[in-house]
């Protein structure tokens, strides 16, 4: 069922031929806002102040369906985003000052929780695989929390850079 209200939902456009014509689709999905979004291969990540977030696929006739709504944090969320092919983990991260690691190939369960914030990561992750596996977070007020795959995502340094908040890796 396609819906045409845009209350809480999210528009998405494309461009068709030479022209400058927007074909647009809403959908539903969430109970608030959407603050976040990221694309993991074929499937939309939509993360939202309502605490969730919901994993929505685009059928051939290109209708989007909400596959899944999954939910583990306890404030809205800040931050959705695919680590690599690798690792194959989703990161969330809330007001709840968590980043949580969701697993898509285990139904989305939630395989780990960080709490190493004491203010909320905004809009900052980055994963990085060389030479080792380390995953880089940083908050509102300047914090970069570095953790380390191998061991479990074990916080492995911790720096305030002093020149205010991270708001992009």
């Amino acid at each position: 069922k396609q819906i045409k209200s845009l209350q809480h939902g999210l528009a998405i456009s494309n461009l068709r031929g030479n022209t400058t014509i927007f074909h647009m689709q809403s959908f539903l999905g969430h109970k608030a806002a959407i603050t976040c979004m990221t694309w993991l291969g074929d499937l939309l990540l939509t993360g939202s102040t309502d605490k969730s977030f919901c994993v929505w696929d685009q059928s051939t006739d290109g209708i989007w369906s909400k596959i899944q709504t999954i939910r583990g944090h306890t404030a809205g969320l800040c931050l959705i985003q695919f680590t690599s092919k690798k690792c194959g983990l989703v990161i969330t991260a809330s007001g709840d000052l968590t980043v949580k690691l969701w697993d898509p190939r285990l139904s989305w369960r939630c395989v780990g929780t960080l709490e190493s914030h004491d203010k909320s990561v905004v809009s900052s992750a980055c994963y990085i695989t060389v030479p080792i596996n380390l995953l880089v977070t940083g908050d509102r007020y300047g914090f970069m929390c570095v953790h380390d795959e191998k061991g479990g995502f074990t916080l492995v340094f911790k720096k305030n850079t002093k020149y205010g908040g991270i708001l992009c890796m």
